[in-house]
């Protein structure tokens, strides 16, 4: 699942990873994994979903406006966006940005079962 989302090639992954089922799991979601990546300004909520649409997930409309609030830096949720395809829960979202000097903004990908 994490595969079917097509990631813009200027966007740099800075993080990935897959759970599968364990015996730690219990009542939370799983298996399911994650990717992370960083990129200088954030998507609009129109490109995110025109993504999701490539992916072949359903449509889904978004919390937030997916834009930089003024006079705020650090790990500001901006967005989310929470659908479900193939029996799993997917949740996009636009993080950011990070203080100077770069300014880097995180689109965040979750799927669990």
């Amino acid at each position: 699942m994490l595969d079917s989302f097509p990631a813009p090639s200027t966007w740099i992954l800075v993080e990935s990873s897959v759970q599968g089922r364990s015996p730690f799991c219990g009542d939370n979601p799983c298996p399911g994994g994650s990717r992370q990546w960083g990129l200088p300004s954030t998507p609009t909520a129109g490109e995110l979903q025109g993504l999701m649409g490539q992916a072949g997930w359903p449509s889904a409309g978004f919390d937030g406006d997916c834009r930089a609030k003024p006079n705020r830096t650090g790990p500001i949720p901006l967005c989310t966006a929470r659908t479900s395809a193939h029996g799993l829960h997917i949740a996009l979202s636009v993080v950011g940005p990070s203080g100077p000097p770069d300014r880097q903004f995180t689109v965040v990908l979750l799927v669990s079962e």
